[in-house]
């Protein structure tokens, strides 16, 4: 395998699809949920308002709730963005470099003085979005790589080999898993 250099920064854009991404998954089976009861307090009040039965306020009330709790969901995680942007060590504009070989990841931000390599087999998982690999070396430490530093056949070669290397722990929607 021939060694993959990508360089790169990291656009507030990059890091907010990382951010909601994370929300998603860490909130996944409550968003199942609230989508749910949005969809029967909809068909609920528009047969209400048909005249297929009274209104009881109990269900509109109960979507009101869940979407007020979306709102304060997504305001906390846009806080927690504006937080990071105002953090001294923030990686979003820098210059980061990348390369991947078979068994190892590179990282370097020299102005965040980051330069440190991980074993690919050790990384603790890796999702391949439509547009970012988010590797992540712990549950709190992540890198983005976006995928607009790659080539076509560079991002297929990092789906095969995170794949092979990392099993349950890759998680993709392109490929076969």
């Amino acid at each position: 395998m021939n060694t993959i250099e990508a360089t790169y920064q990291i656009t507030l854009s990059d890091f907010r699809k990382a951010t909601y991404y994370g929300l998603s998954l860490r909130y996944q089976r409550n968003l199942s949920i609230m989508f749910f009861v949005l969809l029967i307090g909809l068909f609920y009040t528009i047969a209400a308002f048909f005249g297929l039965w009274e209104l009881k306020m109990l269900i509109p009330f109960i979507v009101v709730a869940y979407l007020i709790w979306l709102l304060l969901l997504f305001a906390r995680a846009e806080s927690g963005i504006k937080k990071y942007l105002k953090a001294p060590k923030n990686t979003i504009g820098k210059q980061h470099k990348t390369t991947l070989d078979a068994k190892r990841v590179h990282m370097q931000i020299p102005e965040c003085k980051v330069n440190t390599t991980y074993s690919i087999d050790k990384l603790a998982c890796v999702f391949e979005l439509k547009t970012l690999f988010l590797i992540y070396i712990s549950m709190q430490d992540l890198y983005i790589l976006p995928k607009r530093a790659l080539e076509d056949r560079e991002s297929g070669f990092l789906r095969e080999n995170f794949k092979a290397q990392l099993g349950e722990r890759f998680y993709t929607r392109f490929g076969s898993k």
